[in-house]
């Protein structure tokens, strides 16, 4: 009789000593903060131009140019007014020579 309540009973304490425990528990500092990288407005851009005049296309690139525009429009309004009208003369160009001269022309701006 006794042998049929050892296993139970092993099996209470095995897992009373887990849930005090903690399964793997961590005693170190708790969840920390991590800060997201800051990709300033040029970088991107730089780096979409830098596709398009490899590629003489302008694709999904081109929302990418679009936004950090607005972006840097907050700190540099000037050089977000420029990049915008050159932006707008990069999509009404469909020839791939002429996309990729001028988003290497785009590039020297930034």
């Amino acid at each position: 009789m006794q042998s049929m309540y050892r296993l139970p009973l092993l099996l209470l304490v095995a897992a009373a000593i887990g849930f005090v425990g903690g399964c793997g528990g961590s005693t170190g500092p708790g969840a920390q903060k991590v800060q997201p990288v800051q990709v300033q407005p040029t970088d991107a851009m730089r780096s979409a131009l830098e596709s398009i005049a490899q590629s003489g296309q302008v694709g999904s690139e081109g929302l990418t140019i679009q936004e950090n525009i607005e972006k840097l429009r907050a700190s540099d309004a000037s050089k977000a007014d420029q990049l915008a009208k050159d932006y707008q003369e990069l999509q009404a160009t469909t020839d791939p020579a002429k996309v990729k001269a001028k988003a290497a022309e785009m590039l020297k701006k930034l």
